[in-house]
């Protein structure tokens, strides 16, 4: 899987080169609204922000450029130093590491907002409860969460090789192969124990069923090489992902 990450953190197609605009809205409604140039309509006071699973950095940066002190862990050692050039290309000053989510480098109690987008999808739940472990204990005590995981209302949920319940082997897209979980309400719960869900949203997505399951990540379809008769469209391709904001309790 490590080189599969690699492949998707790095790639131009792929990659994730802008923040998610769900994280631009959290972070607006719940740390701070730019308001000028370089002023801020504070909600929250908040220092350190920590990105697990960053890939190549566009979150880290985001939060950066706001004047947080930012760091980001990613698994995959080349989308770390591509975050690494970009950081020194803007002048900003950040703290990227290598390692393993559920084997966090940095002390306890650390970082007051902690952010991960589309990472804990990516591992078994288990896998995603030993994580979340973890990014509690690196937390203040009443540090603020903001996920995203991927939905049981996709449509690519109940496709590919079935290796335990909502989770799949992708069998398209540039994830092919890769390992996604599906979350609903109550797995949901269940990963943030000793967590208090303050909002939540469920944003869908919905496709005209011949596009690429790709056209979801902004890759080119060939769906968009055609006119489209929107009478007789099947807009039956769904993406559809959770964005939590949740308070640690514990």
């Amino acid at each position: 899987m490590d080189d599969d990450w690699d492949d998707i953190t790095t790639q131009k197609s792929g990659g994730q080169w802008y923040p998610a605009e769900p994280m631009v809205r959290l972070t607006a409604r719940f740390i701070q609204r730019r308001t000028g140039i370089d002023s801020y309509d504070v909600k929250r006071p908040t220092d350190r922000v920590l990105d697990v699973g960053c890939g190549n950095g566009s979150h880290v940066l985001f939060f950066a450029e706001q004047g947080l002190s930012a760091a980001g862990v990613d698994i995959s050692k080349p989308a770390i130093e591509l975050g690494r050039q970009r950081a020194a290309e803007t002048g900003l000053d950040v703290d990227f590491k290598t390692g393993d989510a559920a084997d966090l480098s940095w002390g306890s109690e650390t970082f007051d907002l902690v952010v991960s987008d589309g990472v804990l999808d990516h591992v078994s739940f288990s896998e995603a409860k030993s994580i979340l472990a973890e990014i509690q204990r690196v937390s203040t005590p009443d540090a603020y969460i903001f996920l995203s995981l991927r939905s049981t209302a996709d449509s690519e949920c109940g496709r590919g090789e079935e290796v335990e319940e909502n989770t799949y082997i992708l069998k398209e897209g540039y994830e092919k192969g890769m390992l996604q979980h599906f979350f609903d309400r109550r797995s949901i719960e269940e990963l943030l124990e000793g967590y208090e869900i303050f909002d939540i949203e469920h944003l869908k997505r919905e496709y005209p069923a011949d596009f690429s399951v790709d056209k979801s990540h902004l890759q080119s379809s060939e769906g968009l090489k055609k006119q489209i008769d929107l009478r007789d469209t099947d807009f039956s391709r769904q993406h559809a992902r959770w964005w939590i904001a949740a308070r640690r309790t514990k």
